[in-house]
């Protein structure tokens, strides 16, 4: 009888046991858990398909039909304002900067919005000689809590000015 008791109480007070099944309930729980709330940074896939970007003329477009342009590529031209936001009118539920790296693009509007994720290629954020720059620009929107919105740049290119 004792014997009995002695080896029942060990395999409930194994600790490598609880341990073990401690930590694995405990990375299920994470696994499951740790996008809840966040936006996925890179959303970009590697082929896009023409007919999935859309081209809009200006950011007031995009922010009068939020919730069609929610996750979707689309293709803008304005201009390059780096941290310069002194002539720039942000539209009415921007998104603050998210990050130290984000920077302005100010559409053919004159409206302004920040974006996140990337730069256009050969422009610096620190030279003012690179801003009002005009651009054309692929990004994709997100609406995020309180009907607000920013965009995630994918790529741009300079355009010309003649």
């Amino acid at each position: 009888m004792i014997t009995e008791k002695t080896e029942k109480s060990n395999v409930v007070k194994n600790p490598n046991a609880i341990t073990f099944v401690l930590a694995f309930l405990v990375s299920i729980l994470l696994l499951f858990t740790s996008n809840c709330g966040q936006i996925n940074k890179l959303r970009k896939p590697k082929d896009l398909l023409s007919d999935s970007i859309v081209t809009v003329e200006n950011l007031k477009q995009i922010q009068e039909k939020l919730w069609f342009y929610n996750h979707k590529h689309i293709v803008i031209e304005g201009y390059f304002m780096g941290w310069g936001t002194r002539d720039c009118h942000f539209v009415a539920n921007f998104c603050i900067p998210r990050t130290r790296s984000d920077w302005a693009f100010r559409d053919l509007n004159d409206t302004c919005i920040y974006i996140t994720g990337g730069l256009p290629p050969n422009v610096s954020l620190f030279d003012r000689m690179d801003r009002n720059k005009l651009i054309r620009m692929q990004a994709i929107v997100h609406k995020v809590k309180g009907n607000r919105m920013f965009l995630e740049y994918v790529n741009a290119v300079m355009i010309e000015e003649y």
